[in-house]
């Protein structure tokens, strides 16, 4: 990476060149058409989604037995609170 180039425009140029990877895969190379461009954005967030799972399970940030748990609406409200910018 070039010196001075913030982590997050790396990031975001690499994320580019994925989808556009994956958009050609699917519609060219698989030869879905539209319904491969419809569907490479979609399988693209879940696999993105079961790599940050794995990787949080594997720092020991996420563990796999709290992926099965619903949070009751007491737990879920002080957060509900925070991210609306409700006071009490």
């Amino acid at each position: 990476m070039p010196y001075g180039m913030p982590q997050r425009l790396h990031a975001k140029q690499s994320y580019s060149l994925h989808w556009c990877a994956q958009e050609l895969l699917f519609v060219f190379a698989l030869d879905w058409g539209v319904v491969g461009a419809a569907l490479a954005p979609a399988i693209g967030q879940y696999v993105g989604l079961a790599v940050m799972v794995a990787l949080l399970i594997r720092e020991k940030a996420l563990f796999a037995a709290d992926l099965g748990h619903v949070p009751t609406m007491t737990e879920v409200m002080p957060l509900l609170k925070v991210s609306l910018g409700v006071s009490s």
